[in-house]
């Protein structure tokens, strides 16, 4: 976990936000990090839940909040017959 983070702060000028944005909408901070890509895109909590309700999920992934949000949204599945666990 500390290589993650300091990765995340390598090459950030003076005053730049540290935290990753998310790669699909490029507006909201990321609480995941999509480690079956390289390099690894960062996924905010409203696109990564859209990417599970499409039955899409990502699966191999490393959170970024430390709460884990999207651990519990992914628990629930796309559909009420088919968690992803």
């Amino acid at each position: 976990m500390g290589l993650h983070l300091l990765r995340l702060h390598l090459g950030l000028t003076p005053g730049e936000d540290p935290m990753a944005k998310c790669a699909q909408c490029q507006a909201t901070e990321a609480v995941i990090e999509d480690l079956d890509v390289q390099p690894p895109a960062p996924w905010c909590l409203g696109c990564a839940t859209a990417l599970v309700r499409a039955g899409d999920p990502v699966v191999n992934y490393l959170p970024l909040d430390g709460r884990n949000e999207y651990a519990r949204v992914l628990a629930g599945g796309s559909t009420a017959v088919l968690p992803f666990r």
